[in-house]
């Protein structure tokens, strides 16, 4: 989505419609969860992104939300199976309410230039998260 004005000129609503609230941290508590979901609802991101364990909860507090969910697939590494990203996009999508589905690539692959093997990695969960109207985006390099 390309933004009309620039950042500048924007209102604060206007300006977290373009920002995804990252809620990812492994060591967050569920208080902690909910506070910072809360937080990007009560700014209007346009998503809050969670680990797939925190799916349920943005569930539960973004609907009826002008904020949508956003959900990370295989994070932070990248390097399962394809087929277990594969089930773990299908698990994660198949509600049809995940607005976006990251996906981190396998670095591995890229970094040995097996382009063949990273584009079929990423063409299988893309393909997942289409199927259920969800947008995909994906992290070429892992989150380290």
């Amino acid at each position: 989505m390309k933004p009309i004005k620039k950042a500048i000129e924007m209102t604060p609503v206007e300006l977290a419609s373009y920002i995804d609230q990252s809620v990812l941290k492994p060591e967050f508590t569920v208080a902690e969860i909910r506070k910072y979901i809360q937080e990007g609802i009560d700014f209007k991101c346009k998503t809050v992104c969670v680990n797939p364990a925190s799916l349920a909860i943005a569930r539960e507090m973004c609907t009826g939300t002008d904020t949508g969910i956003c959900v990370v697939c295989d994070f932070p590494f990248g390097n399962s199976t394809t087929e277990s990203k594969v089930q773990q996009a299908e698990i994660i999508c198949r509600k049809r309410d995940v607005e976006d589905l990251d996906i981190v690539s396998n670095y591995g692959l890229i970094r040995s230039g097996l382009w063949a093997e990273v584009e079929a990695d990423i063409k299988a969960v893309v393909d997942v998260g289409h199927k259920y109207g969800s947008a995909v985006k994906v992290i070429l390099k892992p989150m380290l």
